[in-house]
């Protein structure tokens, strides 16, 4: 009956497993009455002894979690934005298959065999398989883990440890060698049914959408390690135990030395040092940031600096109703920006993948363009913590003029992201730069 709060709390979570919802919670119904069930040949004597009152937590939680799965389909879901995905689903009559059957028999021999083999259901059918072993695939467990999809994956390390792979074949091993089949159907069978919302999403987002399936293999990973406990002499035991030892550390190793500045990226940290470049320059300055996304940026600023209070609400407000972002002083836009940069008593910011205007278009700033080469290099910039790659371009500024800036970014200790322990001498020094002139 505990498990009823879990399961409420787990269905509302991000990852997309309300797909699997039922088949998981009945998976493990069938788990937890299997030892109540006397099964005879006769089928209407195994229904008269079925034990209904010794199973009805069971059969609580079944139904708890098939009203609320139902509640959520016909209720909920059809006033929820996320029912557009449902036209999203990786189908047979997707684009992508569509695209697929049309090169293929473009380059093939015109042939009746042509339709029997190349369709949208062969194709459809050859990249839910290919999915399916990617998603078992040694390189997404064991060594990289998708960090193209998600932000919080390691971006050298697998979900599991190396030595895990060793460990999930020894349980597998275990069960067969032991005649546990039942267990083995049990496990295979949630393996193939918990990464179908990965099979059938239209992107190929293993890490979130199949995460249900990590719990069944650390499983039978612990059924590995049962396994050398049980089998094997104590200086394998040993062996094991010191290899496990040395992954932990190396994972530490990552996690907590390399992965901040790795990952930072990943988090949209070039906006947080521009939050807090916005934050040290004085309100009466007059700034104007050009970004393709101004209400990420100005969200960003916001969220950051802790701004949004019941004095700044109203306006916070009229500035995302009216789309004009202009908090105080500080103007966020997205149009272009000016080919030349401007001479002016305003801050200027652009972001890197802003459109630059045309000819004789129209610019937001109300002041003369100067054709002054060196404007460029005198410039200061953001720059990303990964490689160093210009994220901002800082113009006219105020903050950090006369001070000595470093041309790149570079980390070197853990205070450096302690922004609030900093004057403004050290911040500039620390997260702004400042191109070699030429």
């Amino acid at each position: 009956m505990w498990s009823i709060p879990i399961l409420f709390v787990g269905f509302y979570q991000y990852q997309g497993h309300k797909l699997v919802f039922l088949f998981w919670v009945f998976a493990f119904f069938l788990y937890s009455i299997k030892s109540h069930l006397v099964i005879s040949k006769n089928s209407i004597k195994t229904i008269k002894n079925f034990p209904v009152k010794r199973i009805i937590p069971q059969i609580i939680v079944l139904l708890f979690s098939f009203l609320l799965f139902t509640f959520y389909l016909f209720v909920q879901l059809p006033n929820h934005k996320s029912k557009d995905r449902l036209n999203t689903l990786f189908t047979p009559s997707s684009s992508e298959i569509a695209q697929l059957v049309n090169e293929q028999r473009r380059l093939s021999l015109d042939s009746p065999l042509n339709k029997v083999f190349i369709n949208k259901y062969s194709i459809w059918t050859g990249k839910i398989f290919e999915r399916f072993t990617e998603t078992y695939g040694f390189h997404f467990l064991f060594l990289e883990g998708q960090v193209s999809n998600s932000a919080w994956s390691v971006w050298n390390h697998g979900i599991f440890y190396i030595v895990d792979a060793v460990l999930i074949i020894f349980g597998f091993i275990y069960l067969i060698i032991s005649k546990r089949q039942r267990l083995l159907l049990f496990l295979l069978s949630l393996l193939a049914i918990l990464v179908v919302p990965s099979l059938i999403s239209s992107d190929r987002s293993y890490f979130f959408r199949s995460s249900l399936n990590i719990s069944i293999l650390i499983f039978a990973a612990s059924l590995g390690a049962e396994f050398i406990r049980k089998y094997f002499p104590k200086i394998i035991q040993l062996f094991f135990v010191l290899i496990y030892a040395i992954s932990i550390f190396h994972f530490a190793y990552l996690y907590f030395v390399r992965y901040p500045i790795i990952a930072s990226d990943r988090q949209f940290f070039s906006d947080r040092v521009l939050a807090e470049y916005l934050r040290r320059v004085p309100e009466t300055q007059k700034v104007v940031l050009f970004s393709p996304e101004p209400e990420f940026t100005v969200s960003t600023y916001l969220f950051f600096n802790n701004i949004l209070n019941k004095d700044t609400i109203s306006e916070i407000q009229n500035a995302y109703k009216l789309q004009n972002y202009q908090i105080g002083a500080k103007k966020f836009i997205g149009d272009c920006l000016p080919i030349e940069i401007v001479n002016s008593d305003e801050v200027v910011i652009s972001r890197h993948d802003i459109r630059r205007c045309e000819p004789n278009e129209d610019t937001t700033l109300n002041s003369e363009p100067v054709t002054d080469i060196q404007t460029f290099y005198n410039s200061l910039q953001i720059q990303a913590i990964k490689d160093s790659g210009t994220y901002y371009h800082i113009y006219n500024d105020q903050l950090c003029s006369g001070l000595e800036i470093n041309p790149y970014l570079r980390i070197v200790s853990p205070n450096q992201f302690d922004f609030g322990a900093m004057s403004d001498k050290e911040f500039c020094q620390a997260w702004i730069s400042k191109l070699i002139e030429n």
